[in-house]
């Protein structure tokens, strides 16, 4: 006799079996394609639209006197030109990113004017542009290479009056103007949002004489900030070789990568390297930079290798040197940072040389006053901050016969990235 059938039965086996398939199809998932090359400058370049920046070429470049010229060219000298635009677009921290992300397609700005919650401090978000408030559209189409910039507005507009301020004014770590309602942008005069936004495009498209002269106000007037690695690691591919030559401030930050080793934690600096050697060979106008490295949120434990970066940092130091780098800022997280503090030395407090210094609060200086013999060796000290951020004052020695020399080195400060990593993403601001 056959065996009775029953429904039961066989919709349990089906089930079973779609079950497995589709376990078997989760596990044989095709792995995420790579991001395509980012954006590199073609070679050769189709044609030259950027005069040359020689004062031979300017003047040949220059709008002949007429009566339909503009004011700004035909009567003003150049030096006063120079100065009306370093006031224009001069003298600001700068962003400049280039993420691997979805098109920032936002929903209209009356739904983006939104106070932020238990704060009536910020009512605004920086540039007009809150990156929880996209609309949902945009991250159903494909990333693309997408460029940002805004002008920075993590810190207040004026300058501070105390090394205490200085020391107390958050750094690239804690750049949080361009994520959600993160920047000090109502204390900025200037209508919002175009006050968070860098305002020189129209400008340097109106003609060739502006664009000569307003692009070297551009990169030579303002700090740059940077963030992204990708732009960092490739920078005379993405960048025209004369605006870094024209750069004069930059502000960095750096993240270590965290790896997994034959079952152990480890931490990735080795990108490091090629950045410095970037800036080393094509930024040789660079007179103040500021420098933080962090931990990757996911490394465990979250520690970077004082010696390899310190080594690394004081070749780059030395070759930026002829060049003259005259303030230097080593950001580092806290762990780190007290490694080194354990063989600094602290110099009797009489040796300092002004006597005003006195009371003001110490910081590690990495020292190179050392004789300039084949090879200078560094010193870790603990010196007093009353020049902070330029440089302190050599100790006394017979060569300076008790004279105020400033020292040659940088600055190592302490970055608290515990939190602020957690909240560092991939946000870019367009343009």
């Amino acid at each position: 006799m056959a065996p009775k059938f029953k429904l039961a039965t066989w919709l349990r086996s089906r089930f079973r079996r779609s079950n497995t398939n589709s376990r078997k199809q989760s596990t044989a998932r095709p792995p995420s394609p790579r991001p395509p090359s980012p954006p590199y400058l073609p070679t050769p370049r189709p044609h030259s639209f950027t005069p040359s920046p020689s004062c031979e070429d300017l003047a040949i470049t220059q709008i002949q006197p007429q009566s339909s010229s503009c004011l700004l060219f035909t009567r003003l000298p150049g030096d006063i030109r120079r100065d009306i635009l370093i006031l224009a677009f001069g003298k600001r921290t700068l962003h400049m990113d280039l993420v691997f992300d979805h098109p920032l397609i936002l929903p209209p700005l009356a739904d983006r004017v939104r106070a932020a919650p238990g704060n009536s401090y910020i009512p605004y978000p920086h540039a007009a542009i809150n990156p929880l408030q996209r609309d949902d559209s945009s991250f159903d189409m494909p990333k693309v290479w997408r460029w940002g910039g805004t002008v920075c507005h993590r810190n207040a507009p004026w300058e501070p009056h105390s090394v205490i301020d200085w020391l107390s004014r958050p750094g690239p770590w804690e750049d949080f103007c361009d994520r959600a309602n993160g920047g000090l942008c109502h204390l900025y005069g200037g209508e919002w949002p175009v006050k968070c936004q860098i305002g020189i495009m129209g400008f340097l498209l109106s003609c060739k004489q502006a664009y000569a002269e307003g692009i070297d106000i551009l990169y030579g007037a303002n700090c740059i900030a940077i963030t992204s690695e990708p732009l960092l690691l490739h920078l005379p591919r993405l960048i025209l070789p004369q605006r870094l030559a024209s750069i004069t401030s930059l502000e960095l930050n750096i993240n270590a990568h965290a790896e997994r080793r034959s079952g152990q934690h480890t931490i990735n600096i080795s990108h490091l390297n090629p950045i410095l050697e970037i800036l080393a060979t094509y930024c040789q106008a660079l007179r103040s930079l500021y420098l933080s490295l962090q931990c990757d949120v996911l490394a465990i434990p979250r520690f970077l290798p004082a010696s390899s970066i310190l080594e690394k940092v004081d070749a780059f130091f030395l070759l930026m040197q002829p060049g003259g780098l005259r303030i230097m800022r080593l950001a580092l997280p806290s762990t780190t940072r007290r490694t080194c503090s354990d063989s600094a030395v602290r110099p009797p407090v009489e040796h300092e040389l002004e006597k005003t210094q006195q009371g003001q609060p110490s910081v590690m200086w990495r020292c190179f006053d050392g004789e300039r013999g084949d090879k200078i060796q560094p010193e870790t000290q603990i010196r007093n901050a009353g020049n902070f951020p330029r440089p302190p004052l050599q100790l006394p020695t017979p060569s300076n016969a008790g004279r105020p020399v400033p020292s040659t080195g940088y600055w190592i400060v302490e970055n608290n990235d515990d939190e602020s990593m957690l909240l560092m993403g991939t946000v870019c601001f367009g343009f």
